[in-house]
């Protein structure tokens, strides 16, 4: 069990944000003191699909917000493709500039279906904040290992961001603008995302999606990632 202060949201909420992980059933007493010890703020909990689990956070008057997919990347031969004439998706360098118009587009495709977006009682525009800022941090303070960008002349329409961490790699943040889908300009970009992850030599490759995201869990799983493991995610607000 992991129970903390978020920084990074607590700042931009204006309020104390608490994240809970509750991997074992056993934790769940522990858990409960924590959560009971906090009188005022936001506690997010995430937690594996089991009725114990369900159990504590209903107890607790969670609410249900989303479900979490973890998927693991299976080393198999990809089909190479190369991007449509006039896009193109290069490795980001500190010295780029992105729109901060190209920015908020990102944020809203990557997070319309997330779970900061699905809860009512956090306002639309915090919510956007949280995922420009995340796009902000990967692109220029060293939240992300590798960023990459897809671009349509001098629009920026589409990012993939990783992480290496000891022996495994991760793809964090990940979308391509509505209008621009469907074209092969993602599974572009993240062919060069899993090349570059292969050429560090991690043993492992993951990626995290919101289980109602169709769209992204059917998108990596035709590119060789299998479902790990599903978890529920809970909001609570305790005024």
């Amino acid at each position: 069990m992991k129970f903390y202060k978020d920084p990074f949201d607590s700042s931009i909420l204006d309020n104390d944000v608490y994240k809970l992980i509750l991997d074992q059933t056993k934790d769940v007493e522990r858990a409960g003191q924590e959560v009971e010890r906090v009188t005022h703020g936001l506690i997010f909990g995430f937690a594996h699909v089991e009725a114990q689990n369900i159990r504590f956070f209903e107890s607790h008057q969670f609410h249900l917000i989303s479900l979490r997919s973890s998927f693991e990347y299976i080393q198999r031969s990809d089909e190479n493709v190369l991007p449509p004439d006039g896009f193109s998706v290069t490795a980001f360098t500190k010295d780029q500039t992105i729109q901060t118009e190209d920015i908020k587009k990102l944020a809203l495709t990557i997070g319309e279906v997330n779970r900061y977006f699905k809860d009512k009682d956090i306002p639309m525009e915090k919510s956007l904040e949280i995922y420009m800022q995340w796009i902000n941090n990967s692109l220029y303070h060293g939240f992300a290992t590798r960023c990459f960008i897809a671009r349509n002349n001098d629009q920026s329409i589409g990012i993939c961001t990783v992480r290496v961490k000891e022996k495994s790699g991760e793809i964090d943040l990940f979308g391509i603008v509505p209008e621009y889908q469907n074209r092969k300009i993602g599974k572009y970009m993240l062919q060069q995302a899993l090349d570059y992850l292969r050429s560090k030599h991690v043993g492992t490759i993951s990626v995290v999606t919101a289980g109602e995201n169709t769209k992204a869990n059917s998108f990596f799983e035709r590119n060789n990632f299998v479902l790990q493991r599903l978890d529920l995610v809970y909001h609570k607000h305790i005024i």
